[in-house]
């Protein structure tokens, strides 16, 4: 399943960076956990299964909804104010 990252997160010897965050990176950084250069991956998805993404601390990351599946929240009627008495 797809997730949109919101928060840097290092899986699978890959950095996953938000979209807006990849041209602060190059292609490669050293990895927090082994020390070694890994690449980065600034599409701004990730693919995990729902228990890897559960695991996670919140905010880190959220399912993706492609914008051709969102759908707009219907829109509120105003409510049409009460005519005045003379």
């Amino acid at each position: 399943m797809k997730f949109e990252v919101l928060r840097n997160l290092e899986h699978d010897a890959v950095l996953y960076v938000k979209r807006e965050w990849a041209d602060l990176f190059g292609d490669k950084i050293k990895s927090v956990g082994s020390g070694s250069h890994i690449p980065v991956d600034g599409t701004g998805l990730i693919d995990l299964t729902e228990e890897q993404a559960k695991a996670l601390p919140a905010g880190v990351v959220k399912p993706y909804v492609p914008l051709e599946e969102a759908k707009p929240e219907p829109k509120k009627a105003k409510a049409k104010p009460a005519p005045e008495e003379k």
